[in-house]
């Protein structure tokens, strides 16, 4: 990897720090190495000791991809929810299909946003997985178990001005990690935001096991209840119609068959994505075997 590459991606860090007003230490618990890695990878004559392999992982993590960001209806909601709950402390939950652009809105508010802090869940956290990774993006390193890990949280948040926890693909999480968040929700009502998403499932589980009085979560149908809808993804529709056309037209797709081929089997936003990109290969190696028969 050249140094010119590498300052891309120490440049995209720094923004990121500047932008949630981070130290260098709590950046290095935000890309999840020790002080001294990060001392190096801040300090351009000790990128030797820096691998290949982390530099990778930064990337992934910090560097935009090349794909744009378009403000959908949805997406244009979906921070429209995230603003309302850091502006006023309030608990919203997205509970909407997949592909709805959930994950795009989400994680571009937080990086675009101080105080902002996304949380990617998966089935296999446990409540200390799950502290662990809310810490990390918080700048902070607190151990011990889930209970004191997510005091911590409390800790740290309550001297924020005016925080929000983005809490995305919630409906992965089991009950104990549900009750974790139900606790620190609790402790920081009226003092930070709350946005938890998810598909459908969520909503659905949430309320089943409420009417069954199933443990803890007639309280978490309270806190989680102020649901918040989306568009319904159908390219019939006018509105969702013509951001794909848009998309397409940005993205050099013109052709009144690949549009008509998009808009007859995308089912939802990444569909799109992904059918445009092939048809961008598709294109780009059509036009090169032109250039090829014609040279020849």
């Amino acid at each position: 990897m050249t140094n010119e590459h590498k300052q891309r991606i120490l440049s995209a860090i720094e923004a990121y720090k500047v932008d949630k007003k981070l130290s260098q230490n709590q950046m290095a618990n935000v890309m999840g190495i020790s002080n001294a890695q990060a001392s190096s990878v801040f300090n351009p004559g000790k990128w030797d000791n820096v691998s290949n392999e982390l530099w990778q992982r930064l990337e992934s993590m910090f560097v935009k991809h090349d794909w744009v960001v378009y403000e959908t209806e949805n997406f244009r909601a979906i921070q429209s929810v995230c603003a309302d709950s850091q502006q006023f402390s309030m608990n919203h939950c997205i509970s909407e299909y997949t592909g709805a652009g959930k994950t795009t809105a989400l994680e571009s508010y937080a990086k675009q946003t101080p105080h902002a802090y996304y949380v990617l869940c998966d089935q296999m956290m446990t409540p200390k997985d799950l502290a662990r990774e809310i810490q990390r993006v918080m700048g902070i390193n607190v151990d011990g178990n889930a209970r004191l890990m997510a005091i911590a949280i409390v800790t740290y948040l309550v001297q924020q001005s005016r925080p929000v926890i983005l809490i995305d693909e919630a409906d992965k999480l089991s009950d104990r990690c549900l009750m974790m968040l139900k606790m620190i929700y609790d402790r920081l009502e009226n003092r930070c935001g709350f946005v938890t998403a998810g598909t459908e499932v969520l909503r659905e589980r949430i309320e089943k096991f409420a009417r069954r009085n199933k443990l803890g979560y007639r309280e978490i149908e309270r806190r989680f209840a102020n649901y918040k809808s989306l568009v319904k993804f159908d390219p019939r529709e006018k509105t969702i119609q013509g951001e794909i056309l848009m998309m397409c037209k940005d993205q050099g797709i013109t052709t009144k068959g690949q549009i008509t081929h998009i808009l007859k089997h995308a089912r939802h936003y990444d569909d799109v994505r992904k059918m445009i990109v092939n048809f961008q290969r598709l294109n780009a190696k059509t036009a090169t075997a032109e250039l090829e028969e014609v040279a020849a």
